[in-house]
């Protein structure tokens, strides 16, 4: 009896170490992918390299498509040129955020004129021309389809002058949605990462145990264009401009589906002498997830007096629910503080925002949502004793869980 206790204590044992030993190894990433707390540190002006990583991130194929390559197999990619402006009358708000499609899915352009929105829909692969072969300077492009009209889109960057130019045209027809922007980047670029790493915290995925991390870059200037919409007329169009370039992986390498990346709160600000990036990345459910906590992100940017700062030092908050109609930033840098209050006039995806993505590991019962606002900032900034009024453009991008959030409008100022 004595030797069957025995037996059975040892087997016991030996399982539980077995079970606590493929737990621990699940919770190991299956690629080291090194994190950190932030990357705002990062001045650099992206070369042609950070913008299509081809040895670390890309190869180009035969067809000239881009591929993913080791370990980047999981990843996937942001290609997305963002503007917000006026016609030259000034009578027509024009606001489009275009984002190639993914290595291996769908892209898709979309152009606010007023209050309508025209879509095409764009489709994988990604191609990439170093330069001289189609276009002058090296570009990313693609092909897409609306109301039976093929057209090809195109991003591309000349490193020299910092000039991003993008176009959409028809392939076949001359009645087409067309747009053509040369865009000059100014300022230093808000860097959440290099293609090597160390990467920084997107969102934390809804469905399983994993995080979203990313390299990327933000690169804000302004732009000056013609864009013709069939039945509408053609327009010299000109206003603020970013360029996002981004790839994100999985952390713990697990496999799709992940779910959404959620809690993300990204904004763009910008006004004549000013342009202002954050990200914010606030943890869902820290009693929970411990091994991440929240993030912040920012830098600030002065372009006529040529000054730039790190901006991490600082709280978002904002109406709540699955949709914003107010947004607070309000926080210091190594010049000044930061105080400003964000009202949307547009929205994507129109009309109203609805919780719709369900099923979160931390949260049952919880509800997640995605969407993009277009808004005027006012408040101040100061800068070594000056204070600078604002009432600037912006764009931000919104990933949110239901009750997630940990500030609302009524929360007093950090």
């Amino acid at each position: 009896m004595k030797r069957f206790m025995s037996r059975l204590m040892f087997y016991s044992v030996t399982f539980a170490i077995i079970i606590l030993l493929i737990w621990f190894l699940s919770m190991i990433p299956k690629v080291r992918w090194e994190i950190v707390d932030s990357n705002s540190m990062i001045t650099d002006i992206p070369t042609v390299h950070d913008f299509v990583p081809l040895g670390i991130t890309f190869e180009e194929s035969n067809d000239h498509s881009l591929k993913f390559i080791h370990p980047f197999e999981k990843a996937w990619t942001c290609f997305i040129a963002f503007g917000i402006g006026k016609t030259s009358d000034g009578n027509n708000t024009v606001i489009f955020h275009n984002a190639l499609p993914q290595l291996y899915g769908k892209g898709i352009v979309r152009i606010h004129f007023n209050d309508n929105l025209y879509l095409i829909n764009l489709q994988a692969p990604l191609y990439f021309d170093s330069g001289g072969r189609i276009y002058k300077y090296p570009t990313v492009y693609c092909y897409g389809k609306f109301k039976s009209i093929k057209y090809v889109v195109s991003v591309s960057y000349y490193e020299r002058t910092r000039l991003w130019i993008h176009v959409i045209k028809p392939l076949e027809s001359s009645n087409g949605i067309k747009l053509e922007i040369e865009a000059k980047a100014r300022g230093a670029p808000l860097w959440f990462g290099k293609s090597r790493g160390p990467y920084t915290l997107f969102g934390f995925y809804t469905l399983k145990k994993d995080v979203d991390i990313w390299s990327s870059f933000w690169d804000p200037g302004t732009f000056k264009g013609n864009l013709t919409i069939p039945g509408r007329g053609s327009f010299r169009i000109s206003g603020s401009f970013i360029f996002v370039r981004s790839i994100h992986m999985p952390f713990r390498g697990e496999d799709p589906p992940l779910g959404f990346p959620a809690q993300g709160q990204y904004v763009w600000i910008q006004q004549e002498d000013l342009d202002l990036m954050i990200g914010y990345v606030p943890n869902p459910a820290p009693e929970i997830i411990r091994e991440f906590k929240s993030y912040s992100y920012g830098r600030i940017n002065f372009p006529n007096r040529r000054l730039t700062f790190r901006f991490d030092e600082f709280k978002y908050f904002d109406s709540g629910g699955p949709k914003p109609f107010e947004m607070r930033i309000i926080g210091k840098y190594e010049k000044g503080v930061v105080n400003l209050t964000g009202k949307p006039f547009d929205y994507f995806p129109k009309g109203r925002w609805d919780w719709k993505h369900e099923g979160i590991w931390w949260g049952r019962g919880k509800r997640a949502s995605w969407g993009r606002t277009f808004s005027i900032w006012t408040g101040i900034i100061t800068l070594d004793g000056e204070t600078i009024k604002v009432n600037a453009i912006g764009i931000s991008e919104h990933h949110r869980v239901e009750g997630a959030l940990p500030w609302t409008q009524n929360s007093q100022s950090p």
